[in-house]
């Protein structure tokens, strides 16, 4: 996307963007404007004054301290022993590496969810296709089940996005994605959610489709 004739940043990024021009005129080359990074989009000052907007529907990248890093949903092994997925966009989830304690804990918003099993758990192993995290054959919608996906498999934003979601009502916090729903007299509708007008645009991120489809199909993903 060519934004060379919209509306200019401000502060620190226009800044970034004006040093960015400059460095592209002077070197012949395309400079990506680091300040104005996001998890889905990228600008680029070209030379001769025109600036590329690139943006993705889905989150690309995560910040990591003061660093983006490419979103990792591969599980990997911590050094205490859980599993979690390398960088992925909004909360925090991990899987026992076997043991007494919990079978998932997730993470946001400063309130944690933890799922358990009844029993001790034993340490992941491959279950064919794929690789689970999980004891026997128990599914706990989280994980995919492609043999590609590397050594543990991969965590879907859609299932995070759902665990979030309880984690962050449990706690007394509106919901991020609309995934939990109610029963009402005029039809299903969203427990409480936190800024309902730009729900859409949240929810694309983790691909579940818009949140009038979602209500129609009564909370199940279309």
């Amino acid at each position: 996307m060519d934004v060379s004739g919209g509306s200019s940043p401000s502060g620190a990024a226009q800044e970034a963007l004006s040093a960015a021009t400059a460095q592209a005129d002077a070197s012949g080359k395309p400079v990506t404007v680091n300040a104005m990074t996001t998890a889905t989009s990228t600008t680029v000052a070209e030379p001769h004054g025109r600036v590329i907007l690139r943006e993705h529907t889905l989150p690309v990248r995560v910040r990591e301290g003061s660093r983006w890093v490419p979103v990792n949903t591969a599980l990997r092994k911590d050094a205490d022993g859980p599993l979690s997925p390398q960088a992925v966009p909004g909360g925090a989830v991990r899987f026992s590496g076997g043991g007494n304690g919990p079978l998932a804990v997730i993470s946001a918003g400063g309130t944690s969810l933890a799922l358990s099993w009844p029993g001790r758990l034993p340490a992941p192993v491959a279950h064919a296709p794929g690789y689970y995290p999980a004891p026997a054959p128990v599914d706990v919608g989280l994980v995919s089940s492609d043999p590609c996906s590397g050594p543990y498999g991969e965590v879907s934003q859609t299932g995070l996005a759902d665990l979030t979601d309880r984690v962050l009502l449990a706690g007394g916090q509106p919901q991020e994605y609309g995934t939990q729903v109610a029963a009402r007299e005029d039809g299903w509708a969203p427990r409480r959610l936190r800024d309902p007008d730009h729900v859409d645009q949240r929810r694309a991120a983790i691909s579940p489709g818009p949140m009038a489809d979602y209500i129609s199909g009564g909370g199940t993903p279309g």
